[in-house]
């Protein structure tokens, strides 16, 4: 079993918490869903972010994710796949695409990017959230008893100590380097690399995460990377 299928059950305990919920309002508020547009919602985990709509497109590597995304979202499509390769959609495929929460586990941010800005329409709308450097979970517990927050069970407390676990793995992780934390100047460099045009850039879950908004540029090239970048 992998981390991912691991995590995929804590994960869904996040719709309770507050910093969790002040993330996804923020999203939604930026994205602007409507109905006859098609969004993708890439690395979209247990689909908390679809809202069973018909015209959002979830996509994730973790099939244990994906079950419970359909079982919360029958109206919604889903596909298994790896952002760290192409992307299974044509150019111009999407009016919006988000990512909560995903860049930084991936091998070549940057180039995900590039394919976010390949399978959007002309000026598309992109809205990006993903963990900077110095990510703390401790911080996001502090906010969300901070908001009003409590601990009402045993369960519930057993739960938050199992994910607080986990994020210390994410975190050690992050330290070593194998995954790719962010600040506000490098998501904002990475993104107009990739061909696009910010209008947003803010500190959000508890300021343990960058948050971009932007449009696919009608004009500019993407500056193409290698593996390496």
């Amino acid at each position: 079993m992998n981390f991912w299928q691991i995590y995929s059950k804590p994960y869904l305990r996040l719709e309770s918490f507050f910093p969790y919920q002040q993330l996804r309002n923020r999203f939604m508020e930026f994205l602007e869903i409507k109905d006859d547009k098609v969004y993708l919602d890439a690395g979209c985990g247990p689909g908390l972010f679809i809202q069973d709509r018909h015209n959002i497109i979830g996509a994730d590597f973790s099939e244990a994710m994906l079950q419970s995304a359909r079982e919360a979202n029958p109206h919604s499509s889903f596909l298994r796949v790896d952002l760290n390769e192409r992307l299974p959609f044509e150019d111009g495929a999407f009016d919006g695409v988000y990512s909560n929460n995903v860049l930084a586990y991936l091998k070549n941010p940057r180039a995900v990017l590039e394919e976010f800005a390949r399978v959007l329409k002309p000026d598309g709308t992109l809205v990006v959230s993903t963990l900077r450097r110095s990510f703390n979970p401790f911080s996001l517990i502090e906010q969300h008893f901070h908001s009003g927050g409590r601990i009402t069970s045993l369960k519930s407390f057993l739960v938050m100590l199992w994910t607080l676990a986990l994020n210390v793995r994410i975190v050690f992780k992050l330290w070593k380097g194998e995954y790719h934390g962010f600040e506000i100047e490098d998501l904002r460099k990475a993104a107009s690399a990739a061909g696009f045009e910010l209008s947003l850039a803010e500190w959000a879950y508890a300021r343990q995460n960058v948050l971009i908004v932007a449009r696919k540029s009608v004009c500019a090239e993407p500056l193409r990377l290698t593996a390496a970048g």
